[in-house]
């Protein structure tokens, strides 16, 4: 039950993403975005490390394939940061919220196919419910081919990977410790990118950008990754990237709470799915 717990949670601070991200973008690049907000996540999640014995000895402890492992997925969170940052300012935001869900039949089909997991008849049930539950909150009107289509299409195959492959890495090391690495390798390797390229990185203006890139820095690559490996330690990689998928529940609570935007007629059936779903995998697993 902890790690549908985990999974909910990181659920909440994704929500919070989306709503953060256009308040940042609004003055910085797709690039400065993504350098600062990994760069804030790293020092934050160094602190712990200063004062936490047991974690530096975990380090210490790694063995290669796991340092092999967080190279492989440090290098490939980048181009997905990159992607989905560059790909929002094309696209009306909440299709390329919808289009990025796609990431979620990556993930599952990289657990059955590469992992070895399994759905039972009831869960695949469960599973559907949420997936379509998905479609009726998120689907609006027609959808062009573009740029921007191809850059969050390509960021959500990415993402849809890298659960998969943050699976085996926690094989291999502890979560936090993986989240931590993850975070330092790629702030080494934006600041060797800005050096060799001569990339100008932005700094925010106005005091809302910097709120803006705080609080993606601490609720996604710190708050959200760490119950999102917490999860993925304790559940298939498949059902965490469906429990994950109550998202559109969070982001409705969260902009009635602090837009006072009602959720639409839609909005409130597709979430009813979302839910039930979750609970028929919840309850199944826990049975």
């Amino acid at each position: 039950m902890t790690g549908y717990i985990y999974a909910l949670i990181t659920a909440l601070l994704t929500a919070a993403i989306y709503l953060l991200t256009p308040v940042a973008r609004a003055e910085l690049s797709a690039l400065s975005t993504m350098t600062l907000t990994i760069s804030l996540a790293f020092l934050a999640l160094s602190m712990p490390l200063l004062r936490r014995r047991k974690l530096r000895r975990k380090i210490g402890r790694t063995p290669a394939k796991g340092w092999i492992w967080t190279v492989i997925i440090a290098a490939l969170t980048g181009f997905g940061y990159y992607l989905f940052y560059s790909a929002i300012p094309l696209l009306d935001t909440t299709v390329a919220s919808f289009l990025h869900r796609a990431e979620t039949l990556v993930t599952i089909a990289f657990g059955v196919l590469l992992l070895g997991e399994r759905f039972r008849r009831f869960e695949l049930l469960g599973g559907l419910l949420v997936l379509v539950g998905v479609v009726v909150v998120k689907y609006v009107g027609d959808l062009s081919v573009s740029e921007g289509f191809f850059m969050i299409m390509a960021s959500s195959l990415i993402w849809g990977i890298l659960e998969g492959l943050a699976k085996i890495a926690v094989r291999y090391m502890d979560p936090y410790v993986f989240t931590w690495a993850r975070s330092g390798v790629l702030t080494l390797g934006l600041a060797v990118f800005c050096v060799v390229t001569g990339a100008r990185i932005e700094l925010p203006r106005s005091e809302g950008a910097v709120l803006g890139i705080i609080g993606l820095a601490l609720s996604g690559p710190v708050l959200a990754r760490y119950c999102y490996m917490q999860a993925l330690a304790r559940l298939p990689v498949s059902h965490v990237a469906l429990i994950s998928q109550t998202l559109p529940v969070m982001v409705a609570a969260l902009a009635l709470t602090f837009t006072g935007v009602l959720p639409t007629a839609r909005e409130l059936g597709g979430g009813s799915l979302i839910v039930l779903g979750c609970l028929m995998l919840v309850g199944r697993k826990r049975s």
